[in-house]
């Protein structure tokens, strides 16, 4: 049996963290034409979380995201994590009625979409 308290483990926003502080410039995140550095997601992912704490989202608090995958929604996505939030991602395709359903369910406390959402 594994003695929890004899492992390392690692929070993927500490990974992150570590990653940007070993290479700054290699690229992290993909679409299209735009790109992400591990140094800029990092820093992008400090600013969500700032941002979620400045509005009063606490840590174990939930946020929702209703969105196409892209570079922006891995940064709200992973900058929530790094502020302790939990995250309900909402399919965009989602009817009106039950996006306001899930987003009940969740609790959440702010809510994030797109230009289509």
């Amino acid at each position: 049996m594994i003695d929890p308290s004899q492992t390392d483990f690692s929070t993927l926003s500490d990974m992150i963290r570590q990653h940007a502080q070993a290479a700054a410039q290699r690229l992290a995140l993909a679409e299209g034409a735009q790109t992400l550095s591990y140094g800029a997601l990092d820093g992008l992912m400090n600013r969500v979380a700032a941002a979620l704490q400045r509005d009063g989202v606490k840590s174990g608090d939930s946020v929702a995201i209703c969105a196409q995958a892209s570079v922006n929604y891995a940064a709200v996505f992973l900058g929530a994590l790094r502020a302790g939030v939990v995250v309900a991602p909402l399919a965009p395709g989602s009817t009106p009625e039950s996006l306001a359903r899930m987003v009940q369910d969740a609790q959440a406390k702010r809510v994030f979409t797109d230009a289509g959402g």
